[in-house]
């Protein structure tokens, strides 16, 4: 009988040892955020103190936790909306606590936006969007908003969420987990409204990254905005406009319209792969 009692509780001791790493290592990544960032620590922030297989087994139970004299400064903040959050007493106060939990939601909510936009529409999230139209103060909250915007890069939870410029606009947000960064730019230029510079930029990116002329039908890919009734139209303006005069048109020998830059291409080279694109490639065997 004695001899089955020693495996029971050395597995008691290990359960006990295992908690009690976790107690520590909670703590101390609670402490941290509140002393220095002054921030709140989320739950799900509490996944990876547990790498190791066995600990991760552990159940771990915060509420008993807080109630060891050594963890008594650990304390939480909860939502409205039922999500909790741990902060340490001794470096943030309990309404300060309360304020940063209304913000941990309002930044929550502004990122799921922004992933959803991107997910479901394909498109650009501005700051001004991000709050209702018949707010009070509408230029004060935007300005808000902006300011949560900057600072969640910093925060793991939304290391998705990325800004990019758009001219005369400022800046738009997406979520990286579904719009890379090379479609952030087309959808960039789209949301500035100038078709001219939308089909310069990408053609001077073509002519330097691939390098290869852009067929001008490009252009009337749903992405771009641009009627095929206008398209022509903005060609023949783009090609005047003296910002643009590296953008030079060529013809493949059916007719076909090509634009590239001298900036990265030769005249010959852009008529050569626009004949290939259009005729050669099919008369290839």
């Amino acid at each position: 009988m004695e001899a089955s009692e020693e495996p029971r509780q050395e597995s008691t001791d290990i359960f006990k040892v295992a908690i009690e790493e976790i107690y520590a290592r909670i703590a101390k990544k609670v402490r941290e955020d509140s002393e220095k960032p002054g921030s709140l620590t989320p739950l799900i922030a509490l996944d990876s103190l547990t790498p190791e297989p066995e600990l991760m087994k552990v159940e771990v139970n915060l509420v008993e936790m807080v109630q060891d004299e050594r963890y008594k400064d650990i304390s939480f903040a909860v939502t409205p909306a039922g999500n909790t959050y741990l902060y340490s007493s001794t470096h943030i106060t309990k309404e300060d606590a309360d304020i940063l939990a209304e913000n941990e939601e309002y930044e929550a909510v502004i990122a799921e936006k922004i992933r959803d936009n991107a997910k479901r529409q394909a498109k650009l999230t501005s700051a001004a969007s991000l709050i209702q139209p018949d707010t009070e103060n509408q230029t004060e909250q935007v300005e808000q908003v902006k300011a949560i915007l900057e600072e969640m890069p910093s925060d793991e939870r939304y290391q998705d969420i990325k800004s990019i410029p758009v001219p005369n606009k400022g800046n738009y947000y997406y979520s990286s987990k579904y719009i890379t960064a090379n479609y952030a730019e087309i959808l960039a230029r789209t949301e500035a409204n100038d078709p001219c510079a939308q089909i310069a930029a990408t053609v001077r990116e073509d002519s330097k990254l691939y390098p290869r002329p852009t067929n001008v039908l490009f252009f009337t890919e749903p992405v771009f905005g641009i009627e095929l009734e206008k398209l022509d139209s903005y060609v023949d303006q783009l090609l005047l406009r003296p910002e643009f005069k590296d953008i030079k048109l060529v013809r493949a020998s059916n007719g076909a319209g090509y634009l590239y830059s001298d900036l990265y291409l030769t005249e010959a080279l852009a008529k050569a792969a626009a004949e290939w694109n259009e005729v050669g490639h099919w008369d290839s065997p």
